[in-house]
């Protein structure tokens, strides 16, 4: 397991923590319900995902086009691959 990926697992928990306590926080003192408070959440956590996913596939884009330009002309996809696997370019 990488760092990044210990990081990125250590974040979600915290974040699942701080909406757990939010939403217990909200149902007791009888600003919401149990069943609305599950599908606020429910429709943010989709929203969140949606987003990073998409936000990730815009990366993966710039990062295979910032690859392809830096490459010599003539190169071929299976090149692009293994140049973007081994040492892509990310920044312009």
């Amino acid at each position: 397991m990488n760092p990044t990926s210990i990081t990125n697992q250590w974040l979600t928990s915290l974040v699942r923590m701080a909406l757990a306590l939010v939403g217990g926080f909200l149902i007791r003192k009888g600003f919401v319900d149990s069943s609305l408070w599950e599908a606020t959440v429910g429709a943010i956590v989709g929203g969140v995902i949606t987003a990073f996913w998409a936000l990730w596939e815009k990366y993966q884009v710039k990062k295979h086009v910032l690859t392809a330009l830096d490459m010599p002309r003539g190169s071929t996809p299976g090149q692009l691959e293994d140049q973007v696997a081994t040492n892509p370019t990310t920044q312009s």
